[in-house]
């Protein structure tokens, strides 16, 4: 810190000096040396800064940041962190950052970020993030689906499978099923991608394996993922954990991370929820997921620290179950998003295989899929980007008379629900002359509300979660099941 006490000379008369101390009221404060925190580059070439840093017996006027002859504007000592940009990524400019207190000039600190290069604004070549998820097995056999993330690419690809060249593919046809491969439990196997006019430039390759199918094999964890779920008011977020399971113990499996357990969980819980966590920007989260029965069974994965301001944030997420005809149903999917990646997002889950979509599209149709009648699925999806931030939905077993075509018709016009969509309020209104009972449930097959509804009568149902919704009406002697929507 620098010396703020002062001298000042007064002379009288050139015999007499006096030194006199003089005590700024900067001398307590105090800046910390800033960090900063490069954002991902936008199609432009440009990018923004997340800047930080702690302080103390500050001015109440807030503070300044300034650098390379430009001043980036005044701010509260509250709103940190603050976003400094957008700023270009040509590779060349080293950017400085000064922050000063607006009411005590030598209170400041600084910091800089090397040059970063933003690709050239778009000219290069780019491949990155492959990615690659087995199919399920068929006998002893297994596909996979293949995707990656791409820029400024020609119309085609080339794919290697163990350095052999496996076919040439055109992007639009990603993310691309390929297979047969062994599921012998040993085989490693090598995928490169290389764009067929700038080969060596642009390329990305991983390994995938070895899988397992059939039974009497070794116990086998694999795959596991993490989606971190949309952040609450107080900044705290879920986590959505999967994996890849074989010739497991019939004892379950436990979840571990960060000296915590979890809890010990069934394999058909899968996928299972956990939280919430702080999304304090620092914190690293491991989760480990092992068998309860095989120790060496087991596998783990990480959510990177991040703060909920500067990641992608979904919100409102719709499911909605359309067609649904002989069991053969269509999903059209809605959601807000905000901070989203340039890549679109991706849908996978127990009733689909791994999809992509641009999110100008939404809300988006995919289909068709099946329902048994007995498997509950699930969807999530994720940002093509920040590849485990994203939000899901489950869906309880059902059959498409439970989703609104009516088992009786007949009762059909004495029941009137509304606003569909609701806003955290839903009316339910009985035409009829017969009292109704009306049963409300959740996605999971949980019943939320029991109303008993007079005849010309209404009642007013207040939802606290968002989702879909259904509802199933009795008279005692016929019965009429339907939905809606609360946003």
């Amino acid at each position: 810190m620098k010396n703020f006490l002062q001298t000042i000379r007064v002379l009288s008369f050139g015999i007499l000096t006096l030194s006199l101390p003089l005590v700024l009221l900067a001398q307590d404060c105090e800046i910390g040396e800033p960090e900063a925190t490069v954002q991902d580059c936008d199609s432009s070439g440009f990018f923004n800064v997340l800047l930080d840093f702690d302080y103390a017996n500050v001015g109440d006027e807030g503070f300044r940041v300034q650098g390379n002859g430009n001043n980036y504007g005044n701010f509260e000592y509250e709103d940190l962190p603050v976003t400094i940009g957008p700023l270009e990524g040509d590779g060349e400019t080293v950017y400085e950052f000064v922050v000063t207190d607006n009411q005590f000039e030598d209170c400041t600190n600084f910091t800089e970020i090397d040059p970063v290069d933003c690709g050239g604004n778009g000219e290069d070549c780019f491949i990155s993030e492959l990615t690659i998820d087995d199919y399920p097995c068929e006998d002893s056999l297994y596909n996979v689906y293949l995707n990656f993330e791409y820029e400024n690419v020609s119309d085609s690809f080339k794919l290697f499978v163990d350095w052999e060249l496996y076919g040439n593919y055109g992007y639009d046809e990603l993310p691309l099923n390929i297979g047969p491969f062994a599921g012998d439990g040993e085989t490693v196997y090598h995928f490169l991608v290389r764009d067929v006019e700038q080969e060596e430039d642009c390329a990305s390759d991983a390994n995938f394996g070895p899988v397992l199918c059939g039974e009497g094999g070794e116990c086998s964890i694999r795959d596991m993922y993490a989606t971190v779920l949309p952040c609450d008011e107080n900044d705290e977020f879920n986590v959505l954990l999967n994996f890849e399971y074989e010739n497991t113990g019939d004892e379950g499996f436990t979840i571990r991370g960060n000296g915590n357990n979890y809890g010990a969980f069934e394999y058909d819980d899968l996928p299972v929820e956990l939280g919430p966590f702080p999304a304090d920007g620092e914190t690293e989260y491991e989760f480990e997921a092992r068998d309860n029965q095989f120790e060496d069974c087991y596998d783990w994965t990480v959510v990177e620290p991040f703060l909920c301001d500067t990641t992608v944030l979904f919100s409102n997420l719709r499911m909605d179950i359309q067609d649904c005809e002989n069991q053969t149903y269509y999903l059209l999917i809605d959601f807000a998003v905000a901070n989203p990646g340039e890549s679109g997002f991706s849908l996978r889950g127990n009733g689909t295989g791994f999809r992509t979509f641009s999110y100008d599209d939404l809300p988006v149709k995919t289909g068709p899929l099946t329902n048994d009648e007995i498997t509950a699925y699930y969807f999530v999806i994720a940002d093509n980007r920040q590849k485990n931030h994203g939000d899901w939905q489950r869906f309880s077993p059902f059959s498409c008379n439970s989703l609104g075509t009516g088992d009786h018709p007949a009762l059909s016009p004495a029941i009137s629900v509304y606003p569909n969509p609701a806003a955290g309020k839903v009316s339910f209104e009985n035409r009829g002359s017969v009292t109704l009972r009306i049963g409300v449930f959740d996605l999971t097959g949980r019943q939320v509300a029991d109303l008993h509804l007079g005849a010309k009568s209404v009642r007013e149902l207040v939802m606290q979660r968002p989702g879909i919704y259904f509802y199933r009406a009795t008279d005692g002697s016929s019965s009429f099941s339907g939905k809606f929507v609360n946003r």
